[in-house]
């Protein structure tokens, strides 16, 4: 058990409301990279949807979780245990990351937004989120960044 355990089993399986919106702006399902992927709430609604995924995630544990969903179709999945600052992702039409980027440290961060950029098809998007100055999880400490 790691100390993402309790946050795993809090979090439910419904995807995040900004990748909603993403996948709607979207005439076709291609490829896309999801970072911090976690259990795969994301990564299934791209997968039901007709996407290839790339999960990407640090925690071992997020990647046996996500293996063993049942409501998934593994053989679009490619996943992959790294920190995102070591990861690798081919040129894609999305990156997803949900409440995963705060967590990259600082001085690592404008280089992996440049990947994560770069690594973007022409008509590619991302979506994702950050942590507000008001958030719980963005606390003295904690690698909540300010990008260049």
């Amino acid at each position: 058990m790691t100390d993402w355990s309790g946050f795993y089993d809090a979090t439910g399986d419904e995807p995040r409301a900004t990748l909603l919106d993403a996948l709607d702006r979207f005439e076709q399902a291609g490829l896309a990279v999801d970072l911090g992927s976690g259990t795969g709430r994301d990564t299934a609604e791209l997968v039901r949807r007709g996407w290839r995924v790339i999960a990407i995630d640090g925690e071992q544990e997020a990647m046996v979780r996500l293996a063993g969903r049942r409501d998934l179709d593994h053989s679009q999945v490619t996943a992959q245990v790294a920190r995102f600052e070591q990861a690798t992702w081919p040129a894609v039409d999305l990156v997803n990351s949900s409440f995963s980027l705060p967590f990259v440290p600082a001085e690592d961060f404008g280089d992996l937004w440049r990947r994560i950029v770069d690594s973007l098809r022409p008509g590619g998007r991302f979506c994702g989120h950050l942590f507000g100055d008001h958030d719980t999880w963005g606390v003295a400490g904690r690698h909540v960044l300010n990008p260049d």
